[in-house]
């Protein structure tokens, strides 16, 4: 008996691509320094997003909102991030939601 596990996908358009990562990165200009070790895992779920595919597997997309709000919860001027995070993790929820 084989078991054949399949990578489910999460694709974003050019538009939604573009849009996301401009929010995440606006997030993370608020970020706090103690959450730093993250930025390597955030930034390569973002060049997966912005590469010409446009996609990120499930499990990384659900990671990636998770380490989104402990960037928004611990930032250190919360209502100038508010937006970026609402918006970025709209787009989020609505793909993994339509999976």
């Amino acid at each position: 008996m084989q078991n054949s596990l399949q990578t489910t996908f999460i694709f974003f358009s050019r538009q939604e691509s573009f849009n996301f990562s401009l929010c995440v990165r606006q997030l993370l200009d608020t970020m706090d320094e103690s959450l730093f070790n993250y930025l390597p895992l955030i930034r390569n779920c973002l060049g997966l997003i912005e590469s010409s595919e446009h996609k990120i597997s499930l499990d990384l997309c659900i990671a990636l909102n998770a380490l989104l709000g402990v960037v928004f919860v611990s930032s250190r001027d919360g209502q100038s991030s508010r937006s970026a995070y609402e918006q970025a993790v709209m787009l989020l929820a609505k793909k993994i939601a339509s999976v």
